[in-house]
């Protein structure tokens, strides 16, 4: 369900968004957001915190990602019609 609002959002592809995944499931640096067990997926403790701090702010917010998607698209069309020197 997630995905597929997401999806629509033009938040990603599903291989892009299999790579954040990827990402925030990497404990390489002891960072991770998540963990996966057996299975389950839970938020490591950094995850949390990020979860309680986080409410009410702008990141991760899909809206905020479809409008910085769409800034860019206006961008490269701006540029594409600049003369070249």
């Amino acid at each position: 369900m997630a995905d597929e609002a997401a999806g629509k959002r033009s938040a990603g592809t599903g291989a892009t968004r299999t790579s954040t995944y990827a990402e925030v499931t990497n404990n390489a640096t002891g960072k991770a957001l998540m963990r996966e067990q057996h299975g389950k997926i839970t938020l490591s403790a950094v995850g949390e915190l990020n979860h309680r701090i986080l409410p009410g702010t702008h990141i991760g917010d899909l809206t905020i990602t479809e409008k910085v998607f769409e800034q860019m698209a206006r961008s490269r069309r701006v540029r594409a019609q600049l003369p070249t020197s």
